[in-house]
């Protein structure tokens, strides 16, 4: 895994205080860190550098944590971005709804920063594993699809056959 400089977190939450101690111990670790007070902000803020993962708020005013989850998932630019919901919520229904939203983690408020630093480092290292699945799949893709293209004849390379060719996938 590379080194913690090359990641980059942005924390969402409408606590100033919040953010400081959250930049101030992500930043100490070696992270690069970018910090919102607003959802609207926020998704500005991630839709223009792609941070590797989101630390994100519930309860603020205007658009909750919700309805910010909800728009950087429909962002293609964002959807991928894991997203770690930390709030001051803590009951069932609202963790079981931030999951159906698409959070990968939920902490509860007040947190420890070593266990939010725990949870950032697993969640990176999975999305890395995910990231390379995805491009090593999308590499063999190519491949097949290069070599069966090399495989099928065309009515141009055999312009005297007088035929045509119709090819449909059965997938």
């Amino acid at each position: 895994m590379p080194d913690n400089k090359s990641f980059s977190i942005l924390v969402i939450d409408d606590n100033v205080l919040n953010n400081k101690l959250m930049e101030m111990a992500l930043t100490k670790e070696g992270y690069r860190v970018f910090t919102s007070s607003d959802g609207p902000t926020g998704r500005h803020i991630a839709s223009e550098l792609h941070p590797d993962l989101i630390l994100l708020d519930i309860i603020m005013p205007g658009e909750n944590g919700f309805e910010v989850i909800k728009k950087l998932k429909k962002n293609a630019e964002t959807a991928s971005i894991p997203i770690i919901f930390i709030t001051g919520k803590d009951d069932l229904d609202t963790k079981i709804q931030s999951f159906n939203f698409g959070a990968v983690d939920y902490i509860s408020k007040p947190f420890h920063t070593l266990e939010v630093i725990a949870r950032i480092r697993l969640h990176l290292k999975l999305s890395l594993a995910t990231n390379y699945l995805i491009a090593s799949q999308t590499k063999k893709l190519k491949q097949i699809h290069t070599t069966q293209q090399s495989m099928l004849i065309s009515s141009k390379s055999l312009p005297k056959a007088n035929f045509a060719v119709w090819y449909k996938a059965l997938l």
